[in-house]
């Protein structure tokens, strides 16, 4: 999709695989004493989170949190899962349990900096709460380079196939998790609230760096956040067992974004600039049988709709399901 429009451009989508031959390779050890502590390619904590109190399970085609690994990888997709890290979880008679994660600094995958992430949760009857802290150092968020762009590789000696453009920033994220199953009536109730800060980042990403999977950095944009951009992001949900291996969902997801512009499009809340105040909603019905542990057929639908800033840059202005 380098330099072409985005009439002309096919689906392309940041990621955190960037077809690497594992998506998750670790080490560690276990006890059932002292928690277990494990090295490697790990997903995080807050991605671990997502996944169990999602009411979707974080299913791409009916969950906003499962489509896009921005929420699940704290601000950016690429930090869904993270290289050279170390993860420690704790459980104290399966009621409370914490965890604590670290990312080492230059690790492959990664343009530089650090990153570190904290939980702690607990059970109690059918109740279930998670609380997270997460602080991600220089994230990248990639994206298709523009004509221009294109038409400079040649004197920087970079290659069109192999080249990409990136906002960078330290992002802050908290979040609060919960799910509560009632007996004997087979349902279980979802809510979540996360929490994401992007600050320009405290030491610079320097164009032609590595990023995931090998990709060059061509141009670097490590001044994107002037003011801070902050999304709140939202969702509830219920799951019921109609029948063994038959599960309905509904969910409701959203977030809002600030306007986080400067000049001319400071306190902005049109679809002019996509630094604009803007919403997100989705809403999503499905069913899933599960024939076997591996095997299982889905149907159902998504709704979604944009406002003001995060309408900025659709070519269209319709509806979709």
């Amino acid at each position: 999709n380098n330099g072409l429009t985005a009439g002309q451009q096919t689906t392309n989508n940041d990621g955190s695989s960037a077809g690497q031959a594992f998506q998750i390779a670790s080490a560690g050890v276990s006890s059932k004493t002292f928690g277990t502590l494990t090295f490697g390619r790990q997903v995080t904590l807050v991605a671990d989170g997502i996944n169990t109190y999602d009411p979707n399970l974080a299913a791409p085609a009916f969950s906003l949190v499962g489509a896009s690994g921005a929420y699940a990888g704290a601000g950016s997709t690429e930090d869904k899962r993270l290289d050279s890290t170390l993860k420690y979880v704790l459980r104290y008679a399966d009621t409370v349990h914490f965890g604590a994660l670290f990312k080492f600094n230059n690790s492959n995958g990664s343009t530089g900096g650090t990153a570190y992430q904290a939980n702690i949760g607990g059970h109690y009857a059918g109740l279930s709460v998670d609380a997270y802290y997460s602080q991600v150092y220089d994230a990248v968020s990639a994206s298709p380079l523009s004509a221009t762009q294109v038409a400079e590789l040649p004197k920087l000696g970079f290659s069109p196939s192999n080249s990409l453009s990136a906002t960078i920033s330290d992002n802050t994220t908290f979040a609060v998790m919960a799910s509560y199953k009632v007996d004997p009536v087979p349902v279980k109730f979802y809510v979540g609230y996360e929490h994401i800060q992007y600050a320009n980042p405290t030491t610079d990403v320097a164009a032609g760096s590595s990023s995931l999977g090998g990709y060059t950095l061509a141009f670097v944009n490590n001044a994107a956040y002037a003011n801070d951009k902050k999304l709140d992001v939202y969702w509830a949900g219920a799951r019921y067992t109609v029948l063994p291996g038959l599960d309905v969902t509904a969910a409701y997801y959203g977030y809002r974004q600030n306007a986080y512009g400067t000049g001319k499009e400071a306190g902005c809340s049109t679809n002019a600039y996509s630094v604009c105040s803007g919403t997100f909603q989705a809403f999503s019905l499905d069913a899933d049988y599960r024939f076997t542990k591996r095997f299982d057929v889905y149907a159902g639908f998504m709704y979604s709709g944009v406002s003001s800033g995060l309408a900025n840059g659709y070519l269209y202005d319709t509806t979709n399901i």
